[in-house]
């Protein structure tokens, strides 16, 4: 049991790390002049092929699907992962990477909003905790405190706020028909449609120029780390995980996820920011602490002890 436990912790690190990384494979992409919806696309076509293989050979109980649950499918995959694709790449390309990740981090409390709004659950103090601590923690990293100076560039804070937004949805919308489909049919269609709706705003001929003109090997490497080492296997592992530890336990872990790409956006473009900024993203990370504590089983164990 303490041996599996320890695989779970591993697999919790191991999707904390490959989605940290992940700005700086948008950097670099960006770099080699890809436009944002270009690397959403990739990373959403990538992601669907490795899926559609994997569970065509394991399951394929799990490819059925009806006409409704391919209109569900089309709308999840393009707000929960097209549009948030999207957001977080613009975000990277025009404000610091730990910035865009620490909001695109604050999904847990999007997620509280919208459970609150369409399936009625209780807004607890502890949840509202969090939410004011969240909403403090993004004014420190976005320099609301330098009004009269305002240096970050507000476009990019707000499509980070937006990638929270709809990558809280990942989490939301399935609850509207868990009881009809499984979360692997929705993820494989889902990838389909977000696929098919970032094509359509995938300028093709600049693509094509940038492979044919460009460094054609760092590309493609790039972009199977985004699509394989950034998405598909930091998402199996992590809900993988969750056979072998608690999902509190897990949540906890991956908030180390905005710390890792603060580092490595350090190291490898040489990124600062500021005290405050700092003691911004550490608040947020408090405020998601906050949802995982259970106080009272806390209290309970406190009290046998």
């Amino acid at each position: 049991m303490k041996n599996k436990r320890s695989i779970g912790l591993l697999m919790v690190a191991m999707a904390a790390l490959f989605w940290g990384s992940m700005g700086i494979t948008i950097r670099n992409l960006n770099e080699f002049q890809l436009d944002p919806f270009s690397i959403s696309f990739f990373r959403t076509a990538i992601a669907f092929v490795f899926y559609l293989v994997f569970f065509g050979r394991k399951d394929r109980s799990v490819l059925k699907i009806d006409g409704r649950g391919l209109l569900f499918c089309a709308v999840y995959g393009i707000l929960s992962f097209g549009l948030a694709f999207v957001a977080y790449n613009i975000a990277v390309s025009r404000i610091p990477i730990a910035v865009a990740t620490v909001l695109m981090f604050t999904s847990p409390v999007w997620v509280i909003i919208f459970s609150k709004i369409f399936f009625r659950e209780k807004l607890t103090a502890r949840k509202g905790l969090a939410i004011g601590l969240s909403l403090m923690g993004c004014f420190l990293i976005s320099k609301g405190y330098k009004l009269d100076s305002l240096d970050m560039d507000l476009l990019g804070i707000g499509f980070a706020i937006v990638a929270g937004i709809t990558f809280a949805l990942q989490v939301v919308m399935p609850k509207f028909v868990e009881d009809r489909y499984s979360k692997d049919t929705l993820l494989i269609y889902g990838f389909l449609f977000a696929s098919i709706f970032l094509l359509f705003f995938t300028d093709l001929a600049n693509t094509f120029q940038v492979f044919q003109g460009g460094n054609l090997h760092g590309m493609m490497v790039n972009l199977f780390i985004l699509g394989v080492i950034n998405t598909v296997i930091p998402n199996a592992a992590y809900v993988k995980s969750t056979e072998y530890v608690e999902a509190s336990t897990g949540s906890i872990i991956i908030s180390m996820e905005p710390l890792v790409a603060a580092v490595l956006a350090y190291l490898t473009f040489g990124e600062v920011l500021e005290g405050m900024q700092v003691a911004g993203m550490g608040i947020i990370l408090i405020s998601m602490g906050v949802l995982n504590i259970n106080f009272k089983r806390r209290r309970a164990a406190a009290q046998l002890s």
